[in-house]
């Protein structure tokens, strides 16, 4: 890795993340990309989380730590690490989710090859304890009205490139403001793009705002409505597509797993 390898601004929002903060800074440790910074904003934890990111801090300068002196939610702790961010690409990796070694390596070097402005990955899904829950696949390349039918980009996978965007933040809204910001970069007519391999593994906790399927649906219902203003119409439009593929991905991941646990 050269010094001419553009740095990765790493977003990460916490809150009550001392059980999984180690493991998610272990897993970018490892990278096999080395030119990269971790903004971590923490929205105003109760537990130890602070502290162990600050004794990482203390080890390792490519981390650095804010602290939100009360809870605003991920949206707004994401943009203060987006506003703060000095990488060329800005990546995003929750508190309890986990990257491959290989993940910052292959993303870049599509990007950099491509010139492609937002890129995405497949990833695996466990449960609290680490056990497999099931593997969501991407399709190749997506726009902004394909988007509109399904968030196919997992936030923990995505990428974007601001020297195409520019810093582009997320809404405030507490749900579903990464979903808006992949619409509010595609709006203009780019393309994203798949880059190759599983990259992450997403860890669905059942405390955690996207556990709650009904919530989730109000969120990309308000989505459509709210952020991206369209109208009833045509919401309900794409709302019915959100739905049919919901089930599709659920019975997706009930296979992955029947296969997984048979093999």
């Amino acid at each position: 890795m050269t010094s001419d390898t553009p740095l990765v601004t790493i977003v990460t929002p916490t809150f009550n993340s001392a059980a999984y903060i180690s493991e998610t800074y272990n897993s970018i440790f490892s990278q096999t990309a080395a030119r990269w910074e971790w903004r971590v904003v923490d929205d105003a934890s109760q537990d130890e989380t602070v502290k162990i990111l600050t004794g990482i801090a203390a080890k390792d300068g490519r981390v650095f730590v804010e602290v939100q002196p009360k809870n605003m939610g991920a949206g707004e702790a994401r943009n203060r690490a987006i506003r703060a961010a000095q990488g060329r690409f800005i990546a995003f990796l929750d508190a309890d989710d986990l990257w491959e070694p290989e993940k910052l390596a292959t993303q870049t070097a599509t990007m950099m090859e491509t010139g492609v402005g937002l890129t995405y990955a497949a990833y695996n899904i466990v449960d609290d304890r680490g056990a497999y829950l099931g593997h969501v696949n991407v399709p190749g390349c997506i726009t902004y009205k394909t988007l509109l039918k399904r968030n196919v980009i997992g936030c923990l996978t995505a990428m974007y490139d601001t020297q195409v965007f520019g810093k582009v933040e997320m809404s405030t809204a507490r749900r579903r403001q990464d979903y808006g910001l992949w619409l509010k970069l595609l709006r203009a007519g780019d393309k994203a793009q798949a880059v190759p391999g599983t990259l992450a593994t997403y860890r669905r906790r059942s405390t955690s705002l996207s556990a709650n399927k009904l919530q989730a649906a109000v969120g990309t219902w308000r989505v459509y409505r709210q952020m991206e203003e369209l109208d009833l119409i045509k919401s309900s439009y794409y709302f019915m597509y959100y739905l049919v593929g919901t089930a599709w991905r659920r019975l997706e991941q009930r296979t992955a797993r029947k296969n997984h646990h048979q093999s």
